[in-house]
């Protein structure tokens, strides 16, 4: 079991939909109202990482609930494979808590086990994915399936790009 809290400093921000992604998790069927999709200019290690996010609420007031996973970069070329933490798949479920004053809190756990399943297409800024994974969370082992159609974030702002949602 990982888990995180996170302090995050009350200012505005808000996300738009690029794309669809959907979940099942503890006996909820969930679509975002919200999710990311980007080439990292931060890395968790040396390297950059593609990250993909869904979530419905906001941290902002502090009703947030999302799933964030981020893979290796490689190259530029089309991808078709699966990924499991041991191949670098980083994998995390985050939810608002009752914050101190002052700031909004995000209670984040890493994954237990996942796989990502993922179609990724870079010249085209598209991504179609599947996941599974598992999370401990107060001691009880919870599942989480899910599925995501989504356009990179910096082409689904330029004119002539737009997404749909299946």
């Amino acid at each position: 079991m990982s888990e995180h809290i996170v302090l995050i400093p009350k200012t505005s921000h808000s996300h738009t939909l690029k794309g669809n992604f959907e979940w099942v998790f503890d006996e909820g069927n969930f679509r975002a109202t919200a999710n990311t999709f980007y080439l990292s200019d931060w890395s968790m290690g040396d390297k950059p990482q593609w990250v993909f996010s869904g979530s419905i609420g906001q941290v902002v007031t502090d009703n947030y609930v999302g799933f964030l996973f981020m893979i290796p970069y490689i190259n530029n070329e089309p991808l078709d494979r699966s990924y499991q933490l041991s191949d670098g798949l980083y994998a995390t479920y985050s939810y608002s808590i009752p914050p101190p004053p002052q700031y909004h809190t995000v209670r984040q756990h890493k994954a237990d086990s996942a796989t990502l399943k993922v179609k990724l297409d870079p010249s085209a800024g598209t991504v179609e994915a599947t996941f599974e994974a598992t999370f401990t969370i107060d001691s009880t082992e919870k599942k989480a399936t899910g599925q995501f159609n989504l356009l990179r974030d910096d082409l689904a702002s330029e004119p002539g790009h737009h997404t749909h949602t299946s």
